[in-house]
């Protein structure tokens, strides 16, 4: 077989399904009280609660009577609930929650500083440092610069969002395959008379302290293990085949967390890359222009995905992404 890796990237799929469809595997069966210790890992404050990311788990704080700081050791109590049982409406945010790597949700209103992290400190107070700086340079326009570089959609207000997704270039705020190709280029430009060993070793720790202070997420992950193989094989002088790196690198996920299969984020952001890889030649033959061709590549596989989850396909699509890609 031409691309075994592809045949074992569905079987673990397959296993994937099976597996998270067994709820007998999940350990926590009610909500229950906790008590956590853990590095602030991330923060988000959200209308009406502040949301930290603390020791894998998502820690709400609805009363805000604590400020905490991102690389703070913090200990936490509070009430961890039952992801099975967490629906919102029609979404199960349980499985939501579990699709991003989360170990759990926890309600809480005590928190006690123990410590610092400096790794997490430093790196957060580069993160806070580029907000502040943005807001201040581009104002009116800081929201979507956050949004598109650091990953910080909260502030994005209704209008805004809504404009994206009626144009269907929603892609472009979540931070994917676009934005760390762009960024290895301009590293891998910056650092081009070094040597290539040197160079790749500069790269991936640059992308790695990166996806840490943006949040780890599926697309994330996917793009920057893909631009890492991919830079990694022109290093050492290997042909590419980017649907064989692909199908390793979904392999990986799928193996560290089955439930990333339903992760919207990750959904999208391999099925677009996949169709690409397929369909963008094919299409370019007949239209020449790499945008074009490319924006209808992207949206073969994800056109059903997308319709199923929003219940409708922004016709716009096309001509929008042609304008906000260059």
């Amino acid at each position: 077989m031409r691309r075994p890796l592809l045949l074992i990237f569905i079987i673990i799929l397959i296993l994937g399904l099976f597996i998270t469809s067994n709820k007998e595997l999940d350990n926590i069966n009610s909500d229950t009280n906790i008590t956590i210790n853990g590095v602030v890992k991330d923060k988000k404050e959200k209308s009406k609660y502040t949301q930290y990311i603390i020791d894998g788990y998502l820690v709400n704080d609805y009363k805000r009577k604590y400020n905490l700081k991102i690389g703070q050791i913090v200990e936490v109590k509070g009430n961890l609930k039952d992801l099975d049982n967490l629906n919102l409406d029609d979404f199960n945010y349980g499985r939501y929650i579990k699709s991003c790597g989360y170990k759990g949700l926890i309600n809480s209103n005590y928190f006690n500083v123990i410590g610092q992290n400096k790794f997490y400190i430093n790196l957060g107070k580069i993160k806070i440092y580029m907000r502040d700086t943005f807001r201040y340079l581009y104002k009116d326009s800081s929201n979507f610069i956050n949004s598109c570089l650091l990953g910080i959609k909260d502030d994005l207000t209704k209008e805004e969002k809504d404009m994206f997704s009626k144009t269907g270039t929603s892609h472009v705020l979540a931070i994917s395959g676009l934005h760390t190709g762009i960024l290895c280029v301009l590293i891998a430009y910056i650092i081009r008379g070094i040597n290539k060993i040197y160079k790749l070793f500069i790269l991936v720790i640059i992308m790695a302290l990166y996806s840490i202070m943006v949040g780890f997420s599926p697309s994330i992950t996917r793009a920057v293990f893909f631009v890492t193989i991919m830079y990694l094989a022109i290093f050492l002088f290997r042909k590419r085949d980017g649907i064989t790196t692909l199908s390793l690198i979904a392999s990986l996920l799928i193996i560290n967390n089955p439930y990333t299969i339903y992760n919207i984020s990750f959904q999208l952001s391999f099925l677009a890359t996949l169709s690409i890889l397929y369909f963008n030649k094919i299409i370019k033959r007949k239209l020449k222009f790499d945008i074009i061709s490319m924006t209808i590549a992207a949206n073969i596989l994800t056109m059903p995905i997308v319709y199923y989850i929003f219940g409708g396909i922004a016709l716009l699509s096309i001509l929008g992404n042609i304008v906000i890609i260059p």
